[in-house]
């Protein structure tokens, strides 16, 4: 049975230079949008030093949802996605955004999502103020 290391398209290096070029940030920068404290767990990347981990990969991911998974992955193009992709990437790694759109306001999935919640924790809490 193949390892999926193996099926990789690209080496990890090259998906990072190629993240960094999309995205426009150097390797400090990059690391910094991260929170990381040092560039070396990126600049390892590139220098062949380390794979891109999976833990990597989503925190990527929820910073950056315009970039491609399967692209970190296994460097399958494209590198960034389409908007209507973006938002159902992100919404697989448990990230909302924002949509924008000329006809309508901005609206955040997150809070239609959870409006349920949202009310069952209101009431509640008016429950408890009228037992008081």
């Amino acid at each position: 049975m193949a390892n999926n290391e193996n099926n990789k398209n690209l080496p990890d290096s090259e998906i990072m230079k190629r993240v960094l070029a999309e995205l426009r940030y150097s390797a400090l920068g990059f690391s910094k949008e991260l929170g990381y404290a040092s560039h070396s767990s990126i600049d390892h990347i590139l220098h062949d030093r380390n794979k891109i981990s999976d833990n990597l990969i989503d925190k990527i991911i929820k910073r950056f949802p315009e970039i491609n998974y399967w692209f970190l992955k296994k460097g399958q193009d494209p590198i960034a996605l389409n908007d209507k992709l973006k938002r159902n990437q992100a919404n697989l790694f448990g990230k909302t955004i924002a949509i924008e759109s000329p006809d309508y306001s901005v609206e955040s999935f997150t809070v239609l999502k959870n409006i349920e919640s949202i009310l069952l924790r209101i009431e509640k809490s008016l429950n408890k103020k009228s037992d008081h």
